[in-house]
């Protein structure tokens, strides 16, 4: 019993040193995929849908708004650098950034604010000093400019 479990674990390690060795050379191969992706926006596949089942990320919530006029549309920033809005009440929650993009906008929202004339209108700032506006209740944002002051 003892010599088959020995067996046994034997076999198990050299699987799993197999699997690694294999996926080092399956990386190297795509270095400048990750590279270009670093760098450069890259579309996603029109077949590929991205979905968020919840506001995601970990650490804790940095602020939380609530439109003043539609108590469907909510927004929250957790500590990681993201952002999201929901616009149903909170049963389905989206990123703010581009999710082609490179992750530099909306890094860590500090305020958003929308007009209570205009509900669709509305305009942010994130920690890199950066303001944005939206014209369609934060489901897209436009960089403005602003003071341009990063941390990263």
């Amino acid at each position: 019993m003892l010599k088959s479990s020995i067996s046994h674990s034997v076999l198990v390690c050299f699987f799993l040193l197999c699997s690694i060795a294999s996926f080092g050379q399956k990386d190297a191969g795509n270095q400048d995929f990750f590279k270009t992706l670093r760098l450069q926006k890259v579309q996603s596949d029109q077949n590929v849908q991205w979905n968020n089942f919840g506001p995601g990320m970990s650490g804790y919530c940095e602020g939380f708004w609530c439109h003043p006029t539609d108590a469907n549309v909510m927004f929250m920033g957790p500590d990681m650098h993201v952002s999201f809005g929901t616009w149903d009440g909170g049963k389905s929650w989206h990123t703010l950034k581009d999710s082609d993009g490179l992750g530099l906008d909306m890094k860590r929202v500090l305020d958003i604010e929308f007009s209570i004339q205009n509900p669709d209108f509305g305009m942010a700032i994130d920690w890199n000093g950066w303001i944005y506006q939206t014209h369609d209740k934060g489901r897209s944002w436009d960089k403005q400019g602003g003071f341009g002051t990063s941390y990263t």
